[in-house]
């Protein structure tokens, strides 16, 4: 859902009839289980400093991120700027014995960035073709787009 919602709110998306030709793969990456926060730190970002988009919330982002670096971190773990309500639960489906269930998960909605290089994690295509649904577009947070 959090892949989906960055994609529709950086095309803009707010028509669900503009949804009706979006496919593409979904790809799943093993992040190593001995990875601890030296690896993937979580940044415990307010929002407002996430979704701020001046050159000096800008700046200090890619400052983190350096900083992060240098300290030895394959990548970072954030709250997601594109869904209204990251920190609540978030309606899903379950797909279990051929039938599909609404649920609701109680997680918050994050996004994890990764530089390390693709060849140290195994990864494999479990959607191959994928699609957004229109339920999902109320959901999106709209406003500027974010560079980092």
């Amino acid at each position: 859902m959090v892949a989906w919602a960055e994609w529709i709110r950086h095309q803009e998306i707010t028509d669900p009839g503009d949804l009706a030709g979006v496919a593409a793969a979904l790809w799943a990456v093993l992040i190593p289980q001995e990875w601890g926060t030296r690896d993937l730190d979580p940044v415990a970002l307010p929002l407002d400093q996430v979704l701020d988009i001046s050159p000096a919330a800008q700046e200090a982002r890619l400052a983190l991120v350096g900083h992060l670096k240098k300290q030895g971190a394959q990548g970072l773990l954030a709250p997601t700027a594109s869904l209204h309500h990251s920190d609540k639960v978030l309606p899903a489906v379950r797909v279990s014995n051929g039938s599909e269930q609404p649920e609701l998960l109680a997680m918050p909605a994050q996004v994890i960035l990764l530089w390390c290089e693709a060849r140290l994690l195994p990864g494999w295509c479990c959607v191959p073709e994928g699609r957004p649904g229109a339920e999902l577009l109320p959901l999106v947070r709209r406003g500027k787009l974010l560079t980092l």
